[in-house]
């Protein structure tokens, strides 16, 4: 199609007049640029500015050369003339057009449950009771990138020196190449932390990188009021104990008790007293240890007591 029958056709379908084969071909046109949401010079404004700033400089010129000139030149300006249609149409579609989105994938489970699903690329990830993740499918060979929404997961992540594995949560960003690990990262508390197992694990912030590197064994706990705390490595890895179906805190406060209880026994765990919920708590409490031995065991920490109604059980001094 030469240009001229080309910029008539946009033309038509600009207008909303073209014929139906017409738009299909206008839309198989556009279609076959790159993905705007990628990489388009056009998405930035001050690009768009130095193209529409560069052509109306060529074309004013054209026009105010003589008038042998402009027979010469003529053939120019028409074609700088049709470039211009062209990259309007192009702004008109990028604007009017919906920008496509990623298609993900989500993974949840409820309370008391827990899921072990297999990733795109082969990767493995356990996902801990009321937690969700999701993730692109198409491509994520190239970009594996893993959104950890609520919740708390264990990754083992297939070695690829060539493609980074992120898992990404309201925190931190935790980045490898090929390793095993834990985050946990729920929305009801205040903190991220990251647990390796095997492997180097890299993690930032919103604000810049941890300077050190994680290694097997090595914690790291973030909160936005205290920054990165580095945590004392612990002689066996026992972040993912809760796969096994065992709690296991150390130092924690009541709320994450609180969270991981009912993770774990589906009873939520309150107090109305202050001074309760400055405890902390360091506690192992293991997947058949029953519910009424729990109780005991936590009570017997700080010497409180527990009254049960239904599924709430309230601590008391």
């Amino acid at each position: 199609m030469n240009r001229k029958r080309f910029t008539a056709l946009l033309r038509a379908y600009l207008n909303n007049q073209a014929k139906e084969t017409e738009s299909n071909q206008v839309d198989a046109w556009y279609d076959s640029f790159p993905d705007s949401s990628e990489s388009s010079p056009l998405e930035n404004d001050t690009v768009k500015r130095r193209i529409y700033n560069q052509l109306s400089e060529r074309l004013k010129k054209h026009v105010e050369a003589p008038k042998i000139a402009r027979l010469v030149i003529w053939p120019y300006v028409a074609a700088s003339i049709s470039l211009a249609f062209v990259l309007s149409a192009v702004l008109f579609f990028q604007k009017s057009r919906p920008v496509p989105t990623a298609n993900y994938s989500y993974v949840s489970t409820k309370p008391g449950s827990i899921k072990k699903i297999k990733l795109p690329d082969g990767s493995y990830v356990w996902l801990n009771s009321g937690s969700i993740i999701k993730f692109t499918s198409s491509g994520f060979a190239s970009k594996r990138d893993v959104y950890l929404q609520d919740g708390e997961a264990f990754f083992e992540v297939k070695k690829d020196k060539l493609h980074p594995f992120r898992v990404i949560s309201q925190l931190i960003t935790t980045q490898v190449y090929g390793t095993s690990f834990n985050v946990r990262a729920y929305k009801k508390l205040n903190y991220n932390t990251v647990n390796v197992r095997t492997g180097k694990v890299r993690v930032q912030s919103k604000k810049a990188w941890y300077p050190d590197t994680l290694r097997a064994d090595q914690s790291l706990t973030y909160t936005p009021q205290k920054g990165f705390i580095r945590l004392v490595p612990t002689q066996h890895f026992e972040g993912n104990s809760w796969i096994e179906g065992t709690i296991n805190l150390k130092d924690a406060s009541f709320e994450e008790l609180s969270l991981m209880f009912y993770n774990k026994y589906k009873l939520r765990l309150t107090s109305n007293v202050g001074a309760t919920h400055s405890q902390r708590y360091s506690i192992v409490l293991f997947h058949d240890q029953p519910i009424y031995s729990a109780l005991k065991l936590i009570c017997s920490i700080h010497n409180n007591h527990y009254r049960r109604n239904n599924h709430v059980v309230t601590i008391t001094p």
